[in-house]
């Protein structure tokens, strides 16, 4: 009963089409009372199974047939060794089963399962079963039990959706895996289709982003716009990347075809590229020709310069000089009132972009402006609010690699500097020029530089330590006395904050920041005589206009007005005549003497520089009601 129910499976599986990998030999001659004997080989499991899936072959060492008699007979023992001698006929080669397994049923041998190496073994070829007797007609294995058909049948049809839905990078990501001349894959029914999805991926790649370069072409007729710069970036960067994959077929293949297609994107990828930079280098001249041709008198001009000149001098802390570095666009959040005003006139993004063609030039050429516009400020040197053309000229210098110009550009910009937050950033650039010519130990300038980040967050006992440090490391380096001073002055110990100011500026009789110190102090607690000692010291040794500015109020406030006006009048305006403070201050002293002409003559200069001050409104009308 048992074996009727299992011929009748079989007969099931085999009638029912879940396999149809099987032929006949004839495996016994009939004698005068019998007929031929025959045997049904098929592809089976190791079992015998003949349900078999792509896991069942590949989970499997060799490759099974199975061996079951037609008709009403079983094979005996002795059939075994004849068994054995079937081979499988290839390219004229005989290969021999490597092991025999058969399977008895109530004693009786139903199958018989031959296992062959899969090595040995072409899956798209035919299989021809052998014995003395002759041969069976060709078997034939469904491709989709062939090695590797799921994996290379998922790049066919991934490939083929990439494309139907024009991702061509990764259809070509796909369909590249049938670049191969491997018989296990180029007998595959979809390989020849693969490869024509290929050079369709190819040639529909090329032709989309040949479209794209025209519209973008036209585009850039009407604009240079940053928005279609960009766009054309996107496109080269697209193309250079096509290029790079698709260079993997045009080596592989070398038909005219191909040859035709590697042309046409070389060609777009030039002719991209040198649109980009024609492109770019129009964009730039436009954005930068403001400082070619601008001019004090245009207020976009005048903010542009401020700002530019603000982070360009921005400076934290004393370090080594190696060169020009670009521009951290972020440090426009520490102008924020200048910031602020470029928001609210919709100039910001116009101004972003100008810092980022800026990095460009430090990048590319190693200066901040271009001789045009440095010619530019040259000529309107006489009318700067701040010292602008030599901040620029040093920064250009210091790209150059020329040390010393640039330190003689920053002491330029020192002595005409009227904004005393320059004026701090300019120091700490001529510091570190110092630091670098004099070799100061890097140590000494960390522990400076962890001092201030330790003050600034209030950590006064680990910036002592480290302003302490420093000044252990490098005796002879007057910037730690002075921080020790500063740090000093914050705790309301004025006392010795005073002192170490003294110091500091005994070792460098130049330094401008402990002496801001010392004058504050002198003229908030009214000393104006040791104020008065103070400026003219630093005067002896740096005749900067702020000091004579300082001079002149000490000597207002001094009552001794004669003395102050002429300070003002020779020697301020003579350094720079374009500062709201001096104006103001010669209108006050004018009123104290009485002359309401001249006071209302130099209120009004102030008014011409910043006309919405309110401390020009209030002294007009004091002036009026004097």
């Amino acid at each position: 009963m048992k074996k009727i129910v299992y011929f009748l499976i079989l007969f099931i599986l085999i009638s029912s089409g879940l396999f149809a990998q099987q032929t006949r030999l004839l495996f016994k001659k009939g004698g005068f009372l019998s007929g031929d004997k025959f045997i049904n080989i098929y592809l089976s499991s190791e079992k015998g199974n003949p349900s078999v899936t792509s896991e069942t072959i590949s989970n499997f060492r060799y490759l099974c047939f199975t061996y079951k008699p037609v008709g009403d007979w079983y094979f005996k023992e002795k059939d075994i060794d004849e068994l054995k001698k079937i081979s499988i006929k290839k390219d004229g080669k005989q290969i021999q089963n490597v092991e025999i397994s058969p399977i008895a049923e109530f004693g009786d041998i139903i199958i018989v399962i031959a296992h062959f190496s899969k090595t040995e073994i072409s899956f798209s070829q035919p299989f021809i079963f052998h014995n003395e007797f002759g041969s069976s007609l060709e078997l034939y294995i469904d491709e989709n039990l062939w090695p590797y058909y799921s994996q290379y049948h998922k790049y066919y049809t991934d490939g083929k959706n990439y494309l139907d839905e024009n991702d061509y990078f990764k259809s070509f990501d796909c369909l590249k895996k049938f670049l191969t001349d491997d018989e296990k894959i180029v007998e595959f029914s979809f390989y020849e289709d693969s490869r024509k999805l290929l050079i369709d991926t190819i040639e529909e790649s090329i032709s989309k982003e040949n479209k794209n370069y025209q519209y973008i072409n036209i585009e850039l007729q009407t604009t240079s716009g940053e928005i279609v710069i960009s766009k054309l970036d996107s496109l080269k960067n697209t193309l250079e990347k096509a290029q790079s994959k698709f260079t993997e077929y045009f080596n592989y293949v070398s038909d005219e075809k191909s040859k035709k297609l590697s042309q046409k994107l070389d060609d777009l990828v030039a002719t991209a590229n040198k649109k980009l930079t024609e492109a770019r280098t129009s964009f730039k001249s436009e954005k930068l020709s403001l400082f070619e041709k601008g001019n004090y008198q245009e207020d976009k001009f005048k903010m542009y310069i401020d700002l530019l000149a603000r982070i360009c001098c921005y400076k934290k802390y004393i370090d080594k000089l190696s060169g020009l570095d670009i521009l951290d666009i972020n440090l426009i959040q520490k102008f924020s009132d200048k910031k602020n005003k470029l928001e609210t006139f919709g100039l910001l993004d116009d101004f972003m972009s100008i810092l980022k063609l800026v990095n460009k030039n430090i990048s590319h050429e190693n200066y901040i402006l271009n001789t045009k516009a440095i010619k530019q400020l040259s000529d309107l040197k006489n009318v700067e609010l701040e010292p602008y053309f030599d901040i620029f000229m040093a920064f250009n210098s210091l790209g150059e690699g020329k040390l010393e110009l640039f330190a003689q550009y920053i002491n330029n910009a020192l002595e005409k500097c009227t904004d005393q937050q320059l004026l701090s950033f300019l120091e700490i650039w001529y510091l570190s020029y110092t630091a670098t010519k004099y070799t100061i130990d890097e140590e000494a300038l960390k522990s400076i530089e962890k001092g201030i980040s330790y003050e600034t967050n209030e950590d006064f006992a680990g910036a002592e330590e480290q302003f302490k440090k420093a000044k252990m490391l490098a005796s002879r380096f007057a910037p730690p006395l002075f921080y020790l001073g500063r740090l000093n002055f914050k705790k309301n110990d004025k006392f010795t904050a005073e002192r170490y100011f003294s110091q500091a500026i005994k070792i460098y009789p130049e330094y401008i920041a402990p002496r801001k110190y010392k004058l504050d102090l002198f003229i908030e607690q009214g000393d104006y005589s040791l104020a008065l000692n103070e400026v003219n010291s630093a005067l002896e040794n740096c005749k900067l206009w702020y000091f004579y500015y300082i001079k002149a109020k000490i000597l207002y406030y001094s009552n001794d007005y004669s003395k102050a006006k002429d300070i003002i009048l020779d020697n301020c305006l003579k350094i720079n005549a374009y500062n709201f403070d001096e104006y103001i201050l010669l209108g006050d002293i004018y009123l104290e003497l009485t002359d309401k002409i001249n006071s209302r003559k130099y209120y009004e200069q102030a008014g011409d520089i910043e006309p919405e001050n309110p401390i020009f409104s209030d002294r007009m009308k004091k002036l009026l009601n004097n």
